[in-house]
C-alpha cells in the first residue's frame, strides 16, 4: 500500500478530480464561511433549532448558539471530506488490464477482450450454445477410433458446418480454422473472416456452389478434428470464463482494502475530534451563562 502511495499522481477521472480540487472549499473543514446555498439553510435551520432549545438571551448566548451551529456545519463537511478520500483512492485502483498483466497474462488482445467484458458487465458463457454443446461432445463420444466414421454422422457434421457457414457468411475452411486456433493457448477469440454479401440471385447461387463443394471436401479426419477443435472451443470459453470471474473477485477485493493515506485520515479525526470538544465546550458554557442568570435572577427575587 505504502508504494502505491507514494507513486500515486492523484485522481485520474473527471469525477475524482472534480472531488481533489474542491477539497479546500466546499470539502475545507476549516473553511469559515457557509460555501453553499445548502449549507446556509442547514445552518439557519440549526439556529432556529437550537434558540427554541434552549432559549438564549443576550448577545453572548445567541453568539454560543450561532458557534455552535456553524461547528455542527464542520461536522457535516468531516463525513463530505472522508467520503471523498475514500472515492479519491479508489479512483487511483488499479484497472482490470494492469491487474490480468501482474496475473501473468501476456497477450494484450486477450486482457483487452476480459477489460471488455468487465465493461459491458458480459461473460464468456453467453457464447456458448448449450445445445450445439451436447450434440459436440455426444458425438465424439459416439466416435469408435478403431472403425471409420460412419456416414451419416459425417453428414450431420457437414449439415452443422453448412449452417455456421451460412450464420456467418464464411466458408467451411474459414469455420474449421476458427475452431483450430482454440486448440493449443488461451487468447483472445478471433473473428471468423466474412465474404462480402451477395448481390444478385446469381451470386447467392455460386456461393451456395462453393460452400458444397467445399463441405464434400472434408474427410473423416477433418470432420473428426472440427469436432475435437469446436470442444476446445468450449473448454477455452470455460477456462476464460472462470479467469474473467477471478479478476473481478480480485478487483472487489482490492476495492474493498483501498483506504486513503493514513496520515489524511487522522488529521482528519484529530479535526473532528477537536470540533466536537468545542462544541460540548460551546454548549456547557452556554448552560453555564444560564445557570448563573438564573442564580442571579433568584437572589434578585429574595432580595426584594
Amino acid at each position: 500500500m505504502a508504494k502505491s502511495q507514494n507513486l500515486s499522481t492523484g485522481p485520474t477521472s473527471e469525477e475524482g478530480k472534480a472531488i481533489s480540487c474542491q477539497n479546500s472549499t466546499k470539502h475545507g473543514l476549516t473553511s469559515v464561511k457557509l460555501n453553499t446555498s445548502e449549507e446556509q439553510s442547514f445552518y439557519d435551520a440549526m439556529v432556529s433549532s437550537l434558540t427554541e432549545e434552549l432559549n438564549p438571551q443576550g448577545m453572548t448566548e445567541v453568539n454560543l448558539v450561532s458557534d455552535m451551529a456553524m461547528i455542527r456545519i464542520r461536522l457535516n463537511r468531516f463525513d463530505r471530506a472522508e467520503n471523498a478520500l475514500f472515492f479519491i483512492e479508489q479512483d487511483q485502483k488499479a484497472t482490470p488490464n494492469e491487474l490480468l498483466h501482474a496475473m501473468g497474462i501476456d497477450d494484450y488482445g486477450l486482457r483487452s477482450e476480459i477489460c471488455q467484458k468487465i465493461e459491458t458487465n458480459t461473460n464468456y458463457l453467453d457464447e456458448i450454445n448449450p445445445k450445439e454443446k451436447a450434440w459436440c461432445q455426444k458425438l465424439l463420444n459416439e466416435l469408435d477410433t478403431k472403425r471409420p466414421m460412419p456416414g451419416d454422422m459425417q453428414e450431420e457434421i457437414r449439415s452443422h458446418i453448412l449452417d455456421e457457414c451460412k450464420m456467418h457468411n464464411t466458408s467451411p475452411e474459414d469455420i474449421l480454422e476458427f475452431y483450430a486456433s482454440f486448440r493449443w493457448r488461451l487468447e483472445a477469440t478471433p473473428q471468423i473472416a466474412k465474404y462480402d454479401m451477395p448481390e444478385t440471385d446469381k451470386d447467392v447461387e455460386d456461393a451456395n456452389i462453393f460452400v458444397e463443394q467445399e463441405l464434400s471436401k472434408l474427410l473423416a479426419h477433418n470432420l473428426k478434428r472440427y469436432l475435437e477443435n469446436k470442444s476446445s472451443y468450449y473448454k477455452k470459453l470455460a477456462e476464460k470464463q472462470a479467469l474473467l470471474e477471478s479478476v473481478k473477485e480480485k478487483l472487489t477485493i482490492y476495492a474493498d482494502a483501498l483506504v486513503p493515506n493514513q496520515k489524511e485520515l487522522d488529521r482528519l479525526y484529530r479535526y473532528k475530534t477537536t470540533l466536537e470538544r468545542q462544541q460540548s465546550a460551546k454548549l456547557s458554557q452556554l448552560i453555564q451563562l444560564q445557570e448563573i442568570k438564573l442564580r442571579k435572577n433568584n437572589m434578585k427575587a429574595i432580595n426584594e
